[in-house]
């Protein structure tokens, strides 16, 4: 700490704050146009200047480092009118288009120029026209309004790792372009919305919508990655418009991934408002209402009887008939849904002996004791800065996890860092040694033959294990592999953190309740298939052709319905989106978060979704066992009010597995697999978002191999 003093009053700050560091801690507006918390410093923009005792002449306080006993004055003549000139400099080629900008309401150099421009011009000649770039679906331009600020520049070289705008150009002809007439391909390219303080970069989905001060502003989470990044929710009558990042510095910071930003155009498009059911003769897909639900479901339960074999024999008991019931019905789910719908669905099936309760997108679960260790990243975005070393297994941190990807990056930059990938070659935006997409690399590290055993012997290392890796038969002994690596490495130096990195919302409390994936062996015996909030671009990787079976009932539970993609199932029934319920999600780095309700339709039942789900089981089981008012049921009586589950509560529904522990199974050698390879279409908001759908067909102009490099 050194003495300051800034407009005469004594200031103690830290010796490596700037002159615009230390303004703010006083708690004075600086104005500023290319200064950005989370980028390098340019200094370019001269907006932010101020003087200092025995200095020549203003300086910008940004870029200017501060000594002791420095007195510094942001308010007095010289710098006011330094302050004018400056805004009259950047006002002589900006058009005068306010009425007609998007970025009005929201606009630094509106605010700045009536707080610290002059009322007086004295420019009459004519402006300046620059030819707008094509930057894609997402970001529109018209760069005549272009201050030359350069945080667009910065933030694609700096923060995600790919040089593609620059100026050219120079003088009065200086222009932000891209070197190579191309389009954005890159998955944070819609921060540059948030980044620009003019109107020079805007969102094109937004443009001409509705005005700032016309928004109603909620906060809440994102539900399209494993981060929980937080959200401000922009609604118009009740209607999305935008969706903006808010400022967390432990979770996303001030950023936000594409797929995050621009997939609420799903939520209007495709949506389910009555109960669809297949016809037998056309297979088409015939809508019905709330009213007729019984009568369907009487109906497809009596054609159940006619078509099952074990229906036909004669049942001395009611317990068999109920019993042979539960081994052929299936309650599937992902990992998109909160911790309380999840815990009642799993206690509701527990109470009644459903056994096939799962995800059918995970081939394999793992039961660990200690979840919090594995299941999520318990460690602080800040202390990544003490790893050295670090390995990647079977994931893609730019695609899986968009906004953790930076923090990585930003890791690499400040150097002494290497990172190995042991997964299919992509682009992390940084320099990745790749030394395979086997697991045999895994085991030479666990048997001490691997050339970087020296890096986790010698320096701190940090693992990631992508989501990709349940998809291998092998899932459990192979992360039983990784934990032995930790436990000898522990053993004589405690340098090793193990982490999972998953790329759903709700992928730890999916964890955390102990739901694991069902076997392909029970889809054989299913008669009945009750599938929430199903994945409809994943349906073909879990061999969809087990549905083709007549003899077998699909129901589905979705708030998207599309009659060319949902024709493999039987029944489809209405519920509400993601954003029109409350619910507890689990990040990340381990932080159990709230959302909020965002819109309001179907006269705001909040615990819709779970309330359909207990219905409809009921309904079914009650229809094949008419002594199931009988069966206890010890579900929570008060529901409609919001329960926040803390890690001791969760941890208590766990039932731990010895047998994991067993040596009995081999490590494969099968390769990895990365969990997704075309970022704008890996979930049903990406599937029925026309944005993300342009984003999706632009990116897959340039790929090789169906890989984006």
């Amino acid at each position: 700490m050194i003495p300051i003093y800034i407009n005469n009053n004594f200031l103690l700050v830290p010796k490596y704050f700037s002159v615009f560091d230390a303004c703010e801690k006083f708690n004075l507006i600086i104005p500023r146009f290319c200064y950005h918390s989370q980028l390098n410093i340019a200094g370019n923009c001269r907006m932010c200047l101020v003087e200092i005792e025995k200095a020549p002449k203003p300086i910008a306080s940004c870029a200017f480092p501060i000594t002791k006993n420095m007195r510094i004055y942001s308010n007095s003549p010289l710098v006011k009118k330094a302050r004018e000139n400056v805004i009259e400099f950047l006002l002589l080629n900006h058009p005068l288009d306010c009425p007609i900008c998007d970025q009005g309401g929201e606009c630094d150099l509106q605010d700045q120029t009536v707080s610290f421009g002059s009322d007086r011009t004295r420019f009459f000649n004519f402006k300046r026209g620059v030819v707008d770039k094509d930057l894609g679906p997402i970001i529109k331009t018209i760069m005549n309004r272009c201050i030359h600020c350069t945080r667009c520049i910065r933030f694609i070289s700096d923060i995600t790792g790919f040089t593609v705008l620059g100026t050219v150009n120079r003088g009065k002809t200086t222009e932000i372009s891209s070197y190579v007439e191309n389009s954005l391909q890159n998955e944070l390219s819609g921060n540059l919305v948030d980044i620009c303080p003019v109107g020079a970069l805007t969102s094109k989905p937004f443009a001409f919508s509705s005005r700032p001060w016309e928004l109603l502003n909620i906060t809440t989470i994102d539900f399209c990655d494993g981060v929980g990044s937080n959200i401000f929710v922009d609604l118009k009558e009740n209607e999305i418009l935008r969706i903006q990042p808010k400022q967390n510095d432990l979770i996303n910071r001030n950023w936000l991934s594409n797929k995050s930003r621009f997939f609420f155009d799903a939520l209007k498009n495709n949506r389910l408002n009555s109960i669809f059911l297949k016809c037998s003769f056309n297979y088409k897909m015939v809508s019905f209402f709330w009213c007729d639900f019984i009568l369907i479901i009487k109906k497809i339960i009596k054609y159940l009887f006619l078509q099952n074999s074990f229906s036909n024999k004669i049942l001395l008991n009611n317990k068999f008939y109920y019993s042979a019931f539960l081994n052929n019905f299936s309650v599937i789910l992902n990992d998109f849904i909160s911790i309380e719908n999840m815990f009642y669905l799993k206690h509701f099936s527990n109470c009644f002996g459903i056994k096939n309760f799962g995800n059918i997108y995970l081939k394999n679960g793992c039961n660990k004791n200690d979840l919090n260790k594995f299941y999520s990243c318990l460690f602080k975005i800040k202390e990544l800065s003490n790893n050295y070393f670090c390995l990647l297994i079977g994931t893609n941190p730019r695609f899986e996890s968009s906004v953790f990807n930076i923090q990585l990056k930003k890791r690499f930059s400040f150097g002494i860092f290497v990172v190995v990938s042991c997964t299919p070659f992509v682009n992390c935006s940084f320099p990745i040694i790749f030394i395979g997409i086997s697991s045999i690399f895994i085991i030479k590290i666990s048997e001490g033959k691997s050339n970087f055993c020296k890096h986790i012997f010698i320096k701190k290392t940090i693992i990631f294990i992508g989501y990709s890796i349940f998809n291998r038969l092998d899932s459990n002994t192979f992360i039983n592999v990784v934990f032995i690596i930790e436990k000898i490495v522990n053993k004589f130096i405690n340098k090793i953190n193990i982490y999972f990195i998953n790329n759903n919302v709700n992928s730890v409390g999916y964890f955390f309740t102990n739901l694991n994936g069902i076997n392909k062996l029970f889809l054989y015996k299913t008669k009945i298939f009750f599938l929430i909030e199903p994945q409809i671009n994943k349906l073909g990787e879990i061999g969809c052709n087990l549905f083709y079976n007549k003899n077998k009932v699909i129901l589905s539970q979705s708030y998207f319905g599309d009659n060319n993609k949902n024709f493999k199932f039987d029944l489809i029934v209405p519920v509400l989106s993601i954003f029109e319920c409350t619910g507890t999600f689990i990040s990340f780095n381990n932080t159990i978060q709230q959302s909020n309700v965002v819109t309001n339709i179907n006269n705001g039942h909040n615990f819709f979704l779970q309330k359909c789900v207990l219905k409809i089981l009921k309904l079914i089981l009650y229809l094949y066992y008419h002594n199931f008012l009988k069966v206890k049921i010890s579900i929570i009586k008060n529901k409609k009010k919001h329960v926040v589950f803390s890690k001791n509560i969760i941890q208590s529904f766990v039932f731990y597995n010895d047998k994991y522990f067993s040596f009995k199974n081999r490590v494969t050698k099968y390769p990895f697999i990365i969990a997704i390879y075309d970022f704008y279409n890996d979930s049903n908001f990406s599937i029925f978002s026309n944005i993300l759908n342009k984003c999706s067909k632009i990116n897959r102009i340039n790929h090789n191999n169906f890989i984006n490099f």
